[in-house]
């Protein structure tokens, strides 16, 4: 069963967290959903 994970506020801890989630195969569902406060052309999933 994989959970459904969101990101708030995505800057370099976001950046981070999204990376670790990835790095140690976490049981999420993939990409996570990102809620940040401002529009990002990047994608960080």
């Amino acid at each position: 069963m994989a959970l459904k994970v969101t990101v708030i506020g995505v800057g370099l801890v976001g950046e981070t967290i999204v990376h670790c989630l990835k790095e140690r195969d976490f049981p999420c569902e993939w990409p996570p959903r990102v809620a940040a406060t401002r529009e990002r052309s990047k994608v960080l999933a």
